[in-house]
């Protein structure tokens, strides 16, 4: 593509190195670590990432008024897909909570289609859909999926690991009279729980 490395190994093209900043959580080891990787695998390709660490409260700020070339972050999907309607719809790229501006009309109609369908396996297909477009036009690079570890006390039933993670069917979960610690009768008149 016109791109030839230069004395110091970084790629160029017209006088312009390939180059960027990349902005990283201070905070999480995971993302730093991850942050490091990417930066020593490009640059032996001739890519030159400059890793820029911040707290919490400045790294949310750049992330809100879209000031950054890049960035590492978790990206969850959570319980409804309907949820990519705030992160990934063109409607939210300006003012809403697609940070990283991402506009595709096809995923607009099929988000827009997704949450307006009350028939579950409709949603399914158009979802389906969604995750298929969403692999042809990216908004980011999926780096990995993260795994997690998650305890749930035995008193539980009901309790079921599904794709969405363990917490999809909570309305679902229940405990046994006899194992029950916390009341919702207690609960609900504000005084303190009864215990068994």
């Amino acid at each position: 593509s016109g791109w030839s490395p230069g004395k110091d190994g970084i790629l160029r093209k017209n006088g312009r190195k390939l180059e960027f900043k990349c902005l990283i959580f201070e905070d999480d080891q995971l993302l730093k670590e991850t942050a490091i990787m990417l930066q020593d695998q490009l640059s032996r390709i001739g890519v030159k990432i400059e890793l820029k660490t911040l707290p919490l409260r400045e790294f949310v700020r750049h992330f809100e008024q879209r000031k950054f070339q890049s960035l590492i972050m978790y990206y969850t999907a959570l319980f409804d897909p309907d949820i990519h309607y705030k992160f990934l719809h063109s409607s939210q790229a300006l003012k809403g909570m697609n940070w990283l501006s991402y506009k595709n009309p096809i995923v607009d109609e099929l988000l827009e289609k997704g949450r307006m369908e009350p028939d579950q396996i409709k949603r399914q297909r158009i979802y389906s859909m969604f995750q298929k477009e969403i692999q042809a036009d990216p908004p980011g690079v999926f780096l990995f999926w993260r795994e997690l570890i998650a305890g749930v006390h035995k008193r539980f039933r009901g309790v079921k690991i599904g794709p969405g993670g363990l917490l999809w069917n909570l309305g679902e979960w229940w405990v046994p009279e006899k194992e029950q610690k916390y009341r919702g009768k207690d609960m609900a008149s504000g005084s303190a729980p009864s215990r068994n």
